[in-house]
């Protein structure tokens, strides 16, 4: 009987795109500083995340997909 908690399969996947978004978002904070209206730093966002290769639009829905690479 196998005891190891079951796995989700793309949990590590996910998990490093949230930690990909919270650091830029942090640096892009970091950057601006506070007092812009959220837009600025939506799209922000979305520059730097399209120049770390994420596609995404640009209406406040975001949409990532990932290309990883395969071990």
């Amino acid at each position: 009987m196998n005891t190891e908690p079951h796995k989700e399969p793309h949990k590590e996947n996910i998990l490093a795109l949230c930690d990909v978004i919270r650091e830029t978002s942090y640096a892009i904070y970091k950057y601006l500083r506070s007092g812009h209206r959220e837009q600025i730093y939506e799209n922000a966002l979305a520059h730097r995340l399209s120049k770390w290769g994420s596609l995404l639009s640009s209406n406040g829905n975001f949409a990532f997909t990932m290309k990883m690479a395969r071990c």
